[in-house]
């Protein structure tokens, strides 16, 4: 009990056994009439009826207000006791001896077998409460919590308490609660250990609450003797209204002894039966994931990131990464705890423990140096815990190489005859791998005269181009090449061809050709002669073509404009001009039509 309720409750059964020795022989005392009540208890109208001897003079006292004196005599030592039983239980006894009056302890003491027949307390005894929780991992959940049940059917008197069932997802964790008796309690923590392919957790505790269950027989001890003093004042209360008081008490006495008597069930119940709580963990996935760099070229240094995830909810042991490398890979760095193994050409990471659900950030670092052919990274890790098959556990990425040659080059230029002028080329490799045995091949129209060629390039008089060979051009590679050449022809249309290749395919041949329309500008006094037909041929160059296009377009625009400017107001007038002589027309028809008889 706590608080003034509490010290109430202690207070009634002292003020109790203070009345019931306040009474030596004086006839005065209300004890009198008490013990006269229970002298007779069996005929008490016929002692109302007959008078008393002239002896002795019974005075009719309230019981109410005998209680209400009696508590205020004992509040200080209820004060004291309520203190004393709140740190030190044991000695509640000792204070209620000296609180009480000796006739009190004595009626307390002779009533013992009474309340032992009165109301059952459990065994007394040492009480014990054990628990236990132990975490397996299983190969299937739904099975597993089968077997589990199976085996609590086969122990008399133990059930399941509570399930929760989360699947064979490995993140997921399933629970099942055992009450078992407790004499069987380690021979089914043994059973459940058998039916898991590994234990990852197991607590054991045991509780002794013989202290307290103890204290709370003492505690229900006291009211039931506060219970029974009441209802001996309430025996031979006289009045209705102190009878009904006494009984508030004793209902107010008796919910706490009920309150004391369902706390020791509890006890002696988890003495009894113990609980054991099982937790099913599924076999945990170990997954290796990476990705491709967002950039790369040969001869350039990359970054390889692998993620190593305990998708899981127990802990992996010995967890071993092996990144294996491409032989065209060339070792730089590794993430710690990382290692070069310079006879496999691999990286490995030795990871003791991995808590569930931690995901690791490795990295490797090597720099490409290959003949172009695609280039494999595998990543592969294994671990001396029970994981889920092989699928995820490993991953790869892989890097295609390729050679993207193109051209820079003016689509016009103007050039006067007879004279020398410099022409240029640009070329790059936009790809990212070496492009080797590269050819660059201008072709000069038939009217330029070929002098002189920059960065080895050389005349093919056959061809009647220049030619320039590079062995090797680099991811990134580009440069400029010029010629000197004289304009000797004065034709009004001339074109250079201009085309770049190597070994390797090349990914976007779109701009690996090139054509510049050459314009003469004739000397003075000499008249350019156009030789190329009228006539459009679809062999004609695509520049030709959008030439032409682009001419007719231009005449069906002007054509429009013309019939919107000129025709259109004209087709307005003559309508307007129509319309005016049909209107006159009408008007002479009508006056011909009146005139006549």
């Amino acid at each position: 009990m706590r608080g003034p309720r509490r010290t109430l409750m202690l207070a009634i059964p002292l003020a109790a056994m203070l009345v019931a020795s306040c009474g030596e022989s004086s006839t005065d005392s209300p004890s009198f009439a008490v013990e006269a009540a229970r002298a007779a208890p069996a005929a008490p109208a016929a002692m109302a009826a007959a008078p008393p001897p002239e002896r002795v003079v019974i005075k009719e006292v309230p019981v109410e207000r005998i209680v209400t004196q009696q508590v205020e005599k004992v509040v200080t030592q209820a004060v004291q006791f309520e203190a004393v039983a709140t740190t030190d239980p044991g000695t509640v006894g000792s204070v209620l001896q000296e609180a009480a009056p000796p006739a009190a302890a004595q009626s307390q003491a002779s009533t013992g077998s009474l309340l032992a027949s009165e109301t059952q307390v459990p065994d007394s005894g040492r009480k014990v409460i054990r628990t236990g929780s132990i975490g397996i991992v299983v190969a299937d959940v739904p099975m597993s919590v089968k077997a589990i049940r199976g085996m609590v059917a086969s122990i008399a008197g133990a059930f399941v308490s509570h399930t929760e069932i989360g699947g064979n997802e490995p993140y997921r964790i399933s629970s099942i609660t055992l009450r078992v008796p407790a004499e069987r309690f380690d021979e089914t923590i043994e059973r459940i250990r058998s039916h898991g392919r590994e234990v990852v957790a197991e607590d054991v505790t045991g509780r002794d609450v013989t202290a307290a269950f103890t204290d709370i027989e003492s505690r229900m001890r006291n009211a039931q003797a506060t219970e029974k003093q009441l209802l001996e004042i309430m025996a031979t209360s006289r009045t209705v209204q102190s009878t009904l008081e006494v009984q508030r008490e004793v209902a107010k006495v008796r919910e706490q002894i009920e309150m004391f008597q369902g706390q020791l069930n509890v006890l002696a119940d988890q003495a009894a039966l113990s609980t054991i709580t099982v937790n099913l963990h599924p076999v945990p996935d170990l997954r290796v994931e990476r990705r491709a760099p967002d950039r790369y070229a040969m001869h350039e240094s990359v970054e390889f990131p692998i993620t190593v995830i305990n998708d899981g909810t127990v802990e992996l042991r010995e967890v071993v990464l092996r990144d294996q490398l491409d032989p065209d890979l060339v070792f730089q760095f590794a993430t710690k705890p990382g290692q070069y193994e310079e006879s496999t050409h691999s990286v490995v990471w030795t990871i003791d423990r991995m808590a569930p659900g931690q995901s690791l950030e490795l990295r490797t670092t090597a720099r490409l140096e290959g003949d172009g052919r695609t280039m494999e990274v595998r990543a592969k890790a294994s671990t001396a815990s029970d994981v889920r098959g092989a699928d995820l556990d490993q991953d790869e990425v892989r890097l295609p190489f390729f050679v993207d040659l193109g051209l820079d080059k003016e689509r016009d230029v103007e050039v006067q005859v007879g004279r020398e002028s410099s022409y240029s080329v640009g070329y790059a490799n936009r790809g990212n791998a070496d492009a080797r045995d590269v050819r660059l091949v201008e072709g000069l129209p038939s009217g330029i005269a070929f002098i002189r060629a920059t960065r080895g390039g050389q005349y093919d008089a056959d061809q009647h181009a220049i030619v320039w060979e590079f062995p090797e051009l680099a991811p990134g590679a580009s440069g400029t090449v010029s010629y000197l050449a004289r304009l000797e022809t004065a034709a009004a249309r001339q074109w250079f061809t201009t085309s770049i290749e190597a070994s390797e395919r090349d990914r976007a041949t779109v701009d690996n050709r090139s054509v510049t329309f050459l314009t003469a500008i004739p000397e003075d006094g000499v008249e350019v002669v156009d030789t190329v037909e009228r006539d459009w041929d679809p062999s004609e160059t695509v520049s030709n073509s959008v030439e032409v296009l682009t001419g007719i377009g231009q005449w069906v625009a002007n054509a429009a404009i013309v019939i919107g400017i000129i025709v259109a107001p004209i087709g307005a007038a003559v309508g307007a001009i129509g319309l005016a002589a049909l209107g006159v027309h009408r008007t002479v028809i009508r006056g011909i039509r009146r005139r006549m008889p």
